[in-house]
Formats: structure tokens, sequence, C-alpha cells
């Protein structure tokens, strides 16, 4: 078993490849809207920004939730360009966590904002360099460590564990897990899996092959 097999798992659900086909395609747009007019966007590159963002919260959640919207046409482009002319992992996620519903919110116990959402967006606006962090990633890949990049030795080893303990475990992912994860999505690009976000959707792959996703999930 290798790690591709898992995006082979992953496209098998058509709907959700051929959405993030159809997004890939709407941020190369948003891009290119970015470079095009800059600090003075049109109000259709503005509403192409937020079209893109609710796209990614349907594609991340499952369903509309409703938060993308909260958030004006030109906070979004301001934020997506911010990200596009960033330098580093922090000022790239930093614009996108400040827009509701992609890490404004801040845990009342940690003191910090959670990174899932807003790496969701730059998985589109940048693919080749990441990924999406989530509890799966985070599990599967801790696994993949302890078997030395044995991909069969480390579905073994996460099929012995329960989902509802690794969720738990790894829900709470901030900006630093966030940077340190697509790290290493980018250290374990091949030939096979060019870019952070095919590793991101292999390993995906793999963690519903171990722990299957039930209706009642909102993975």
């Amino acid at each position: 078993m290798e790690l591709g097999d898992g995006l082979s798992y992953y496209k098998q659900d058509r709907e959700r490849w051929e959405l993030s086909g159809r997004l890939e395609s709407l941020a190369l747009q948003v891009l290119d809207d970015i470079r095009t007019h800059g600090s003075q966007p049109p109000d259709q590159a503005c509403d192409r920004a937020l079209e893109l963002l609710a796209g990614v919260e349907e594609w991340k959640l499952g369903c509309s939730g409703g938060h993308a919207r909260n958030n004006s046409p030109k906070q979004v482009w301001q934020a997506l360009g911010e990200a596009a002319a960033a330098v580093d992992d922090h000022q790239m996620l930093a614009p996108i966590m400040r827009l509701s519903g992609f890490g404004s919110y801040v845990d009342s116990e940690s003191g910090q904002q959670r990174a899932k959402m807003a790496s969701a967006v730059l998985r589109f606006l940048c693919p080749e360099n990441w990924g999406v962090v989530d509890w799966r990633n985070a599990a599967m890949l801790t696994f993949w460590d302890r078997c030395v990049g044995d991909c069969t030795a480390t579905m073994a080893l996460a099929k012995r564990e329960t989902k509802v303990e690794l969720r738990s475990l790894f829900s709470d992912i901030y900006m630093e897990a966030a940077c340190s994860l697509n790290c290493r999505y980018r250290q374990m690009r091949s030939a096979a899996l060019p870019r952070a976000a095919d590793v991101d959707m292999a390993l995906f792959g793999l963690s519903l092959m171990a722990w299957p996703m039930c209706a009642r999930d909102t993975d």
C-alpha cells in the first residue's frame, strides 16, 4: 500500500472531487483578478472573491454554513489579496483568520484562533504549497511518523484507534500547528503527489479508509 492509494480513494467521492476542481478554477480567476486590479477592484471581482470563500465553506463543512457571507465582498477581497502577497505561512494565514467563520473566533480557554477553515482557503489559493489541516490528517501523520512512512503499517496502526478519541485529541489546530502540518505536506510531495494539496487529500483518503465517515460526522 502507498500514500497515493489514499488520493485514489479520495477521488471516489465524485461530487467532492468535482467541486474541488471547480473551486481551484475559481481560485485561479480570483488570483488573476488580484493581479489585475490590486487595491482598486471592481464590484464583480469582489463578488467573485466572496463566491470563492462561500464555496470553500460549503466544501469544507459539507453544507452552506452561511458564515462566509457575513463578510463583505470588500473584506474578502482585501484578505485574499493580503494572503496572496504574503511572504511566509503566518502572514498568509493571518488575514484569512480575520474573516468571520474562518478563524476570527478566539477560544476562551486557549486564547487562540483555530486555523482549519483558513487553511482550506489557502488550499485553493495555493494548492502547490497548502493543504487543509484537520484532526484526520494530524492523526494520520502521527501514525505515519511512528511507522517511518510505511503506509501499510500506518494503516494497521490507525485502524486500532477509535475515531472519537482521535477527534478529541487533534480537534484544536491553531496557527503554529497549521503551519507545521503544511511543512510536512510539502516535505512529502513526490512525482505522484506533486502538490501539498495532493498530499493532504491522500492523507485524508487514508483516514477515510481507517475511520469511515458517517452521517452524523462534522469532519
